[in-house]
């Protein structure tokens, strides 16, 4: 029976937060060493000294077996090198051979160029080194165990230095794990925060979102909305999607989706890069038990669709409006059940209401203003329902800044004090507003994604006390309101790509103790307790697994093994508790690919295993012939006559003869004298 385990999902993912960037690089994964080299950006203006700490915890063995941890620091150090010089010199050299015509010993003496030392210089040279640093429980119990490594100064963003690129220092985690049935998560502290490679292991998949920066510059906080296409393994209505770096959720608001189809999502990204850079973020899914968890509020610089209200809440006494214009002044302000564009709540005015607003949260220009509202009906005559930007509040939105209005029987746009008709028609039913604000103190506004393109004196805009602002006025006419959100802008906006699915493991899989064969099933699940009764034809369950994913197959015996890989790409091959006597050979069906003889009972195979039928071949070491050691040959003395057959045998026979004769009277001799 042949044994197969799955042991790690290979770690070399980007972690990002506010004050450092951290890489997770493994360089060394065996039955019970685990190495990796981590790299800390520092993206602070100045240089920080912080406390580091190593964690491992989620493993399936009590933590306190985890030993020898050892963390070093990649330091430059003066060392001593020795750079040898050396000279040509001319000396003789005899070369002996054998004549193949006489067979005779020939000796020749020449002078041959000979590259002898000189000299030894001694120079001082900076030679990066790893550094050890002390280490010093902090807990260990069965369940966590947290080591500190002191003090570690990282240099500044802006600092660049003989061993840092940009603020970036390089350091080593090393420790031991149990040899069998082990699997954990292991991570770092800086300042009391977690960093590790995957953000949280109920999430079975991710993808990685690359942003691209653009000539608009590194951004902070900027929304982008995603297009985000449905895969099997997220849940229909696509409420288990996490946008996240390594260590923290980011805010996200869901626009529109189709279940089991797309879903547009707006996701506020804490950094965006600078032209031609890009930065990793990722995208989580595969949790069936998640529900929804969408911030509005946390995700633009301002948002208000009413959800957290009641019907018949006021806006000013609960919402954070502020009276306005008002054109009677009792007029009906407040959050309403009546209709709504999703959800059950919205904003409402009556037409006595005239307008409100609140101090929007961006207070430079661009920015971008959006709603969705209602429109009652196709000719409200001289009543008119707007959303707008406005500058001041001495003046109705239109005269002291941009504005979105409906009016008679078409949409219309306000500028310094004056209304425009455009040639869009009003339509019964919920639209939505855009106004693009730019930074040169003009607007472009938009209904339902269509520039409204009329001939107006350009809006004047100059980040004076900007507002976001909401009214109607006139005859019994009554505007809803829903889902108003403030967010950033810039031109040109970055750009994103998804790449492609990862599959979760913990941050650390080890092997397993036999008679298990654990694999990654569809959605990266671990499964044991999986047994096979014949060693052919044994199928990994590799259409899960990433690039860098490596196996160990163990208890292997003496019989060859077939095995098929299919979608992802098998980094390493490990093979243990071998015959040393035998040479594994790995084929498939363009012929051998790599052999080895079994040393210390393993054999590690390197080669690249694409999506293939496979076979490793089991034959023994050959046997080596026996070694014969030559004599000196001697020159041969001669003459140039040749003895024929009959000379020979004139001389062999009676030679033989008589020493027989000699032999047998020797013997009677022998025996009648004593």
């Amino acid at each position: 029976m042949k044994r197969l385990l799955i042991i790690f999902l290979l770690m070399s993912s980007m972690a990002s937060a506010s004050d450092f960037n951290i890489t997770w690089t493994s360089i060394k994964e065996d039955i019970v060493n685990k190495e990796y080299i981590i790299t800390i950006q520092n993206l602070d203006t100045d240089m920080q000294t912080v406390d580091v700490e190593s964690f491992f915890r989620d493993t399936n063995f009590d933590t306190s077996q985890i030993r020898d941890v050892e963390f070093y620091e990649q330091i430059v150090k003066p060392v001593i090198k020795e750079i040898k010089h050396y000279k040509t010199i001319q000396v003789s050299e005899t070369v002996s051979h054998i004549d193949n015509e006489t067979g005779m010993l020939i000796n020749i003496t020449k002078m041959v160029n000979k590259s002898v030392l000189d000299y030894i210089e001694k120079k001082t040279v900076n030679k990066k080194v790893f550094n050890k640093q002390k280490t010093q429980v902090l807990k260990n119990n069965k369940k966590t165990k947290e080591i500190s490594h002191g003090k570690i100064t990282l240099l500044s963003v802006k600092t660049m230095g003989k061993i840092n690129n940009a603020g970036t220092k390089t350091f080593i985690l090393k420790f031991k794990t149990p040899p069998f049935g082990s699997r954990g998560k292991v991570g770092l502290k800086i300042n009391g925060k977690e960093y590790h490679p995957y953000w949280n292991s109920t999430w079975s998949n991710r993808k990685k979102i690359t942003l691209t920066g653009t000539s608009s510059g590194s951004q902070t906080n900027y929304q982008l909305l995603l297009n985000v296409s449905y895969e099997p393994e997220m849940n229909p209505d696509f409420s288990d999607l996490r946008f996240c770096n390594e260590t923290d959720q980011l805010s996200a608001w869901l626009k529109s989706k189709v279940n089991e189809s797309y879903a547009f999502i707006w996701v506020k990204f804490p950094h965006i890069p600078a032209d031609g850079e890009t930065e990793d973020y990722w995208m989580y899914y595969g949790n069936s038990e998640a529900s929804a968890y969408w911030n509005g509020d946390a995700t633009f610089e301002f948002f208000d669709d009413g959800e957290v209200h009641s019907n018949g809440d006021g806006l000013k006494a609960t919402g954070g409006w502020i009276q306005g214009n008002t054109f009677d002044g009792n007029g009906i302000n407040e959050y309403s059940n009546d209709r709504a564009y999703t959800g059950d709540i919205s904003l409402h005015l009556e037409d006595l209401g005239g307008e409100v607003y609140h101090n929007s949260e961006l207070t430079s220009l661009p920015q971008i203003l959006e709603c969705e509202i209602y429109v009652e009906s196709g000719n409200i005559g001289s009543a008119f329902t707007n959303f707008a930007i406005q500058e001041g509040s001495n003046n109705w939105a239109y005269n002291g800044g941009a504005s979105i209005t409906a009016k008679g029987t078409t949409w219309n746009v306000g500028y310094g004090n004056s209304l425009y008709s455009t040639s869009k028609s009003l339509i019964i039913g919920w639209h939505k507003l855009t106004i693009k604000a730019k930074s040169d103190g003009s607007a472009d506004m938009y209904v339902d994604n269509d520039l409204l393109d009329v001939s107006v004196p350009s809006a004047t805009l100059n980040n004076n006390d900007n507002k976001v602002v909401f009214g109607s006025y006139v005859g019994g006419h009554h505007s809803y309101i829903d889902r108003v959100r403030v967010r950033k802008y810039i031109s040109p906006e970055p750009t994103y790509a998804f790449g492609d699915t990862g599959y979760y493991v913990d941050s650390i899989y080890f092997n397993s103790s036999n008679p298990y064969y654990n694999l990654i099933d569809y959605k990266g699940d671990i499964a044991v307790n999986h047994t096979y009764s014949s060693s052919d034809d044994l199928e990994w369950a590799a259409q899960a697994v990433d690039d860098d994913v490596g196996f160990v197959v163990t208890s292997m015996g003496s019989s060859e093994i077939d095995f098929i890989t299919y979608e992802g790409i098998l980094d390493w091959l490990h093979l243990v508790n071998l015959d040393n006597s035998k040479i594994y050979t790995l084929q498939n069906g363009s012929g051998d690919l790599e052999e080895h003889q079994a040393s210390g009972n393993v054999v590690n195979f390197t080669t690249d295993l694409s999506p293939d039928d496979y076979e490793i071949e089991i034959t023994a070491v050959p046997t080596p012939s026996p070694t014969i050691t030559p004599t000196s040959v001697q020159p041969a003395n001669y003459s140039d006559t040749k003895l024929s057959d009959a000379d020979i045998k004139s001389f062999y026979y009676p030679f033989m003869y008589i020493l027989f004769i000699v032999i047998i009277i020797g013997g009677f001799m022998h025996v009648f004298g004593n």
